[in-house]
């Protein structure tokens, strides 16, 4: 009987102990599996400015911040919009779209897409690109007259551009 006692005891303290060292590797596992960074990720969008014009050039002076501010267009009267990039933003495939949209209150708030929008795939390169709103992006006669949209009303416009990464 002593014996079996004995045995008992032995596989009962072999037990704890493996239970205690498995335990310990546990602890120890998790331990290592924590990995602190020192560096940082920069994860870039891409910024630009919309720039307006009452002539389809692709000349630089033609294309201003604002338009009429001190001689309001007429609705019949063209008018046209590029954006501009910035340096350091997505480089990819992305989808721009760009639409017209009218606020009724001095440039608050802006109400939704008027008439039809623009809307294709562009590469960009992360630098600064001149992109018309085209079919293609790219400077054309086909280029949007945006006023063709506006002759819904008289009124306070902007031409705002959503660009969307393919992912």
């Amino acid at each position: 009987m002593n014996v079996n006692k004995s045995q008992r005891t032995f596989a009962a303290v072999t037990l704890t102990a493996v239970f205690s060292v498995a335990m310990v590797l546990v602890v120890y596992a998790a331990l290592l599996g924590t990995i602190n960074s020192t560096g940082y990720v920069t994860v870039g969008g891409t910024g630009g400015k919309v720039y307006y014009s009452t002539t389809n050039t692709e000349t630089s002076t033609a294309w201003q911040n604002e338009l009429g501010a001190v001689t309001p267009l007429g609705q019949s009267d063209s008018w046209y919009a590029k954006m501009n990039t910035t340096v350091g933003g997505y480089v990819g495939l992305a989808t721009i779209t760009w639409e017209l949209k009218q606020s009724t209150n001095g440039g608050t708030t802006w109400g939704s897409a008027v008439g039809p929008t623009v809307s294709f795939d562009y590469n960009l390169n992360g630098g600064v690109q001149t992109i018309y709103a085209s079919t293609n992006g790219t400077f054309s006669a086909g280029n949007r007259d945006w006023h063709l949209n506006s002759g819904y009303g008289t009124g306070l416009w902007k031409v705002e551009v959503t660009i969307n990464s393919h992912a």
